[in-house]
């Protein structure tokens, strides 16, 4: 397997981190997760990014962040769940290795995230993350080389990433 990049999609909670450090650590590639490179680099957590800046700011530092970290290689990629509605971030992404939509139902991401500080989970009822999850679904697919399936065992998502790359 060549040293391109790995970058994994999906919605929040959807397992991006926990598989991306799975397979990261199976194939011997560094992890990156985006949310934490930011965090990293603007010196506030996202939640703080949002008060200060708008979703709007957040996401242009998220391109600036994402096309920072494709310059590298042999890495494993956790983007935020918003990151590839962003054409310019698709083309970053593309340019970079293989994306890789982990994709979960609904209602075991919103088990994950319902409690969570994340700004969007924050401000948004239930109904109205069912709405973006749809939504976003599609821009997965469309977007995506490879679609695996994570039902809450990071250990078969890495797996069937590995394999979907070979």
């Amino acid at each position: 397997m060549d040293r391109k990049n790995i970058i994994l999609c999906g919605f929040m909670g959807c397992g991006k981190t926990t598989v991306g450090k799975e397979l990261a650590w199976r194939i011997f590639y560094d992890f990156v997760d985006m949310d934490e490179r930011i965090e990293s680099i603007a010196g506030m957590s996202i939640p703080e990014i949002f008060r200060q800046q708008g979703e709007d700011g957040f996401r242009e530092l998220e391109t600036k962040v994402l096309a920072a970290v494709c310059q590298n290689h042999g890495q494993v990629i956790a983007t935020g769940g918003g990151a590839l509605m962003r054409e310019r971030n698709v083309q970053l992404a593309k340019q970079s290795g293989s994306v890789v939509f982990v994709n979960s139902e609904f209602d075991l991401c919103y088990d994950r995230i319902k409690d969570s500080d994340r700004p969007i989970v924050q401000s948004s009822s239930r109904e109205e993350l069912k709405a973006l999850y749809e939504k976003r679904l599609p821009v997965y697919r469309s977007t995506c080389d490879y679609e695996v399936f994570n039902h809450g065992n990071p250990k078969d998502a890495a797996k069937a990433i590995l394999y979907s790359l070979l």
